[in-house]
């Protein structure tokens, strides 16, 4: 079993890809204090954004999501005369989609386009989510991400088993030691709303306007419960950005 982490770099920082082993681990450490920047190698680039979501473009909110490979399962259905009765007979087969393809994809802040992640059968992907940014200053960077639907395959599901770590309840958050970046989700300094004159930059932009900034959900002395439920009501709340968006 293999360990893939998916965290986002630094501003400007180049992903570097690492082989090894079985060819897709990627893995850099953090040592005294250095900020830990890991994206799983097998990331491939998409110029545009598959239509349909499983799953809409969003920040993890605790400390770790821990999730196993997907297993992808298809219904086969064809009709069965039976009795003078027609009946929809199903028929659901279990696989792996091919290259490793996990239907995860992030938006790169550096490059401002899609990767789709891939991970082989049997590992799992460990994602950090916000309550790590904040807690550790900055030093883990969460990603934002969603579940892409493969557009010639309608009728199949996606299956995944998910341990999502998180603070206590009554922890208190503080925003005094975070980057402003951060804070804001700026994808770069140097591209305002008067200088997105590309799709790929254009694409990149309406992603981030659709999901609330860390500023606009986190408030000094906060505690964790506080962040988690303002955090929920603005994605899928009922004025939430998110929550009239169907996939």
């Amino acid at each position: 079993t293999k360990i893939e982490a998916l965290f986002v770099p630094k501003q400007g920082e180049k992903i570097r890809r690492y082989g090894g082993g079985n060819g897709d681990t990627a893995v850099r450490t953090a040592l005294k204090g250095e900020s830990t920047r890991v994206i799983e190698s097998g990331a491939t680039s998409c110029e545009t954004p598959v239509p349909s979501l499983w799953q809409q473009w969003h920040y993890d909110y605790g400390i770790f999501t821990v999730l196993t490979t997907p297993i992808f399962s298809l219904q086969n259905e064809k009709l069965v005369k039976e009795r003078n009765e027609v009946k929809l007979d199903g028929h659901t087969s279990e696989c792996y989609l091919l290259d490793g393809h996990t239907c995860l994809q992030i938006l790169d802040p550096v490059s401002r386009k899609i990767l789709f992640v891939r991970a082989p059968p049997e590992s799992f992907i460990i994602q950090v989510g916000e309550a790590a940014e904040i807690l550790s200053n900055g030093k883990l960077c969460s990603t934002i991400h969603s579940v892409s639907r493969p557009v010639e395959r309608t009728n199949s599901s996606r299956e995944t088993f998910v341990v999502f770590l998180q603070p206590a309840w009554n922890k208190t958050l503080s925003v005094s030691g975070l980057p402003v970046a951060t804070c804001t989700r700026e994808i770069d300094s140097d591209h305002g709303i008067d200088k997105v004159d590309d799709e790929v930059n254009s694409l990149a932009y309406e992603i981030q306007i659709m999901v609330p900034p860390l500023s606009a959900r986190l408030k000094e002395g906060m505690t964790f419960a506080d962040f988690s439920r303002v955090t929920t009501k603005q994605y899928y709340g009922g004025n939430g950005l998110q929550s009239n968006v169907k996939s």
